[in-house]
């Protein structure tokens, strides 16, 4: 999860001191995994690759709170950030 850059204006807020974040927290750590894939977009070359955030900014959150080692991710390939945003759609 640690490679996963949280960056663009495309990115929604997440209030991670709320109720419902706790939730997802705490059933992350029940099941100890994260079980519906994060998105995000790739570029670069090979073995260099920059991951960011498309969607599941609360998941990946809930997953770094209970540090866990790896989440699902679905690579959604180079997309420019209109397309990342017509992605969250």
């Amino acid at each position: 999860p640690r490679r996963v850059v949280e960056r663009g204006p495309y990115i929604r807020e997440w209030d991670e001191s709320g109720e419902a974040f706790e939730r997802l927290v705490a059933a992350v750590a029940a099941r100890g995994e994260v079980d519906t894939p994060i998105w995000v977009r790739s570029s670069g070359p090979a073995g260099q690759r920059t991951f960011v955030l498309v969607a599941g900014k609360g998941r990946l959150r809930a997953a770094l709170r209970n540090r866990l080692a790896a989440v699902p991710v679905r690579d959604l390939g180079e997309l420019t950030d209109q397309e990342a945003v017509a992605r969250q759609v």
